[in-house]
């Protein structure tokens, strides 16, 4: 067992400690319909024991299951069913190529993005070193 899950149910009146790997919601819901199952039985017929409307109800569960194994078809692999298969091995194939280009254009953003910060701080530079010599030319035409 993995996680080892503990509840406690209630089955036709009695508490029962349950340890499973199934989740609780599953056991749970599990435990309700042996449960119905069960007090069905007990409810319908009084002289019947907790024990034989147990035994009842697991008959009657496996010869449902049973009988639902049986009425499935057994599906052998057609050739739809290979067609199938070979779509998703293209389309996983298309996925890795999609995958590899993405994250080369996020490289290529990346790099751009780190050009034009650094252009932009030339072009601040350029700027500014143009505006003091524009003032210091004003200044000196000013003082003339």
């Amino acid at each position: 067992m993995s996680k080892g899950y503990s509840i406690r149910v209630r089955i036709g009146g009695r508490t029962f400690s349950i340890i499973s790997d199934e989740k609780p919601e599953y056991l749970t819901q599990v435990a309700a319909a042996v449960d119905r199952s069960i007090s069905g039985m007990l409810s319908s017929n009084p002289n019947l024991t907790f024990e034989r409307a147990a035994v009842l109800s697991a008959l009657k569960f496996c010869d449902d299951s049973q009988k639902n194994t049986e009425s499935v078809p057994v599906k052998k692999d057609s050739a739809e069913d290979d067609r199938l298969r070979q779509q998703v091995v293209e389309y996983s194939k298309e996925l890795e190529k999609a995958t590899q280009k993405q994250k080369q254009l996020e490289k290529e953003i990346k790099e751009l993005k780190t050009l034009h910060e650094t252009k932009m701080a030339e072009v601040k530079k350029a700027y500014d070193a143009r505006e003091i010599q524009f003032r210091e030319y004003i200044n000196k035409i000013k003082n003339q």
